[in-house]
C-alpha cells in the first residue's frame, strides 16, 4: 500500500529484487508507471491497483481484484500540518482526512485482504518515530501513528489464532523525494537525538527490517513496534 513514490516504492523495490511477487496500491494514477519501472529496475513484473482506501466500498473490490496475499505491507499515509490555533476549514478537513487515510484506510485493508490470507501470513504496518512520541503541530498524524501500535497489538490477538502475524514499523525521518527539499535547519532539528548520527536515513536502510519480518526469522514475532530511528525515540 502506498507503494508509487517514498518509501513504499523502495519497500517494493527491495521485495521485487528478492524475487517476491509483488503489486504496489496507491490512490494516485502514477501507481501503474511506477509498477512498469520497478519491473523493468528488477526484472520481474509488477502489479498495480488505483484504490482510495478510505473509501470501503474500493478496499473490498481491491481484496477482489488481488486475491490471496501472503505478505501485507501496509504503508498508505497522510502527512500534513494541524496545529492547534489553526480553526479553518482546510485545518479541519486535513484533521479527518489523515485518520481517515492513516488509521481506518490501513484498518479497511488488513481487514478485508487477511480474510484470504494464509497460515503463516504477515501483515506490516507503518507506524513512525511519533508512533511513541509527539510532535507540536502534527497532533492528527502523531494521533494516527499512536494508534497504528493500537491496531497492530489488538489485529496481532485476533489474528494470531490463524498464525498470521501483524507487527509495526517505526521508522524516522527517511530521506524521501519530499524530505530532500526540506531546510538544512529543520531535518537537524528533527534528527539532533538520533545516538548513532543525526541525519535522513536512506529508504532502504529501512526496508531491511520489513524484509526481516517476512523471513522465516521472523515466525515468533508479533504485535511488535520495532523502531527504526538510529536510537532517536530514548529521548
Amino acid at each position: 500500500m502506498g507503494g508509487h513514490s517514498g518509501l513504499g516504492y523502495v519497500l517494493a523495490q527491495e521485495f521485487a529484487l528478492a524475487k517476491s511477487t509483488v503489486a504496489i496500491v496507491s490512490e494516485m494514477p502514477e501507481v501503474h508507471e511506477a509498477a512498469i519501472a520497478l519491473g523493468e529496475e528488477c526484472g520481474v513484473s509488477v502489479g498495480s491497483h488505483l484504490c482510495d482506501i478510505t473509501d470501503r466500498d474500493a478496499v473490498v473490490r481491491l481484496a477482489d481484484e488481488v486475491g490471496e496475499v501472503d505478505v501485507l505491507v501496509n504503508n498508505a499515509a497522510l502527512t500534513v500540518m494541524t496545529p492547534l490555533d489553526d480553526h479553518s476549514a482546510q485545518a479541519a478537513t486535513n484533521f479527518g482526512r489523515t485518520l481517515a487515510t492513516n488509521v481506518a484506510g490501513l484498518y479497511w485493508v488488513a481487514q478485508e485482504l487477511s480474510r484470504s490470507m494464509p497460515n503463516g501470513g504477515r501483515i506490516m504496518f507503518t507506524s513512525s518515530f511519533w508512533g511513541k512520541t509527539a510532535g507540536a503541530g502534527y497532533s492528527a498524524y502523531v494521533a494516527s501513528k499512536h494508534a497504528v501500535i493500537g491496531l497492530v497489538r489488538t489485529l496481532a490477538i485476533e489474528l494470531g489464532p490463524r498464525g498470521i502475524s501483524v507487527n509495526a514499523v517505526c521508522p524516522h525521518s527517511i530521506a524521501t523525494e519530499k524530505s530532500l527539499t526540506a531546510p538544512k535547519e529543520a531535518i537537524d532539528r528533527a534528527t539532533l537525538h538520533m545516538v548513532l548520527r543525526p541525519g535522513l536515513i536512506p529508504p532502504c536502510d529501512i526496508a531491511g527490517i520489513y524484509l526481516f519480518l517476512a523471513s522465516p526469522a521472523a515466525s515468533e514475532i508479533t504485535g511488535q513496534a520495532l523502531s527504526v530511528d538510529r536510537g532517536a525515540a530514548l529521548f
